[in-house]
């Protein structure tokens, strides 16, 4: 329970006031060489391509990272064309947080997958809330003409604008019923694995 402090507070200059981040991701992201080797390296590729759009994604932890990321390249950078499309991806802040990045990444998908144990964490009972545009991944049941034959078949559902859309992710979610790693690990029928680890 201690990481899920909400204790940090974010370092992009004109964040606003009470603009608070899970402490373990803002100590991964600023306070390793992650966020300065990989900006770095994002700097020298945006001098020689300014134009280009560019796109952070990220599964799992990986989503959460994202997120920040994103904001220090909109303010070291300012990309004309900046997406981010997470997988999995637990909340990273608080309500303030999430307007902050929705006003500053203006193009944004988080997927869901199914009962994803990831994005129920941390609870909103602690502060924390989701960035928006969510867009969720459900099987369709085979009795109503999904699946047969070949690979599951799923269904996108587009969520509303508010980052904890009750009738999305969040509908199967509580009381924490998403306990699901098998759909924490695939996504668009894709695993979301390298070597084995998550």
């Amino acid at each position: 329970m201690r990481a899920w402090r909400t204790d940090a507070t974010y370092p992009v200059s004109g964040a606003p006031k009470g603009l608070r981040i899970h402490s373990g991701f803002d100590v991964l992201w600023n306070s390793s060489s992650m966020a300065t080797t990989f900006l770095g390296a994002y700097g020298r590729l945006h001098a020689a391509h300014p134009r280009a759009a560019t796109y952070v994604l990220g599964h799992s932890m990986g989503g959460a990272l994202a997120h920040l990321c994103a904001l220090d390249i909109r303010a070291r950078h300012d990309p004309p064309d900046l997406r981010v499309l997470t997988f999995g991806s637990p909340r990273v802040g608080n309500s303030v947080f999430a307007d902050f990045f929705e006003q500053h990444v203006a193009e944004s998908w988080r997927f869901t997958h199914g009962r994803d144990i990831v994005p129920s964490l941390p609870p909103t009972i602690m502060g924390f809330r989701h960035v928006s545009r969510e867009v969720w991944v459900v099987a369709l049941d085979p009795a109503r003409g999904g699946g047969g034959g070949g690979a599951p078949q799923e269904q996108l559902v587009i969520c509303d604008e508010s980052g904890e859309d009750p009738t999305c992710h969040a509908s199967v979610c509580h009381l924490g019923l998403c306990t699901s790693i098998a759909d924490h690990l695939t996504y668009l029928g894709e695993m979301m694995m390298a070597d084995g680890t998550c």
